[in-house]
């Protein structure tokens, strides 16, 4: 769920959830709700990493 990835990574509800609608997070629709996927959390971090590196 957004809101949980949104705590794990340390960001604010309203920036996972922009981040999930444009793209920038990885996200899978199940039925009607969408989740970001526990492994994908890692990636993201570390592409935020070298980002700002």
């Amino acid at each position: 769920m957004a809101v949980e990835a949104a705590r794990r990574l340390g960001i604010g509800r309203t920036t996972c959830f922009r981040r999930v609608s444009t793209g920038k997070r990885e996200s899978v629709t199940v039925g009607r709700l969408r989740r970001v996927p526990a492994d994908a959390l890692p990636v993201y971090a570390a592409k935020a990493c070298r980002a700002a590196a």
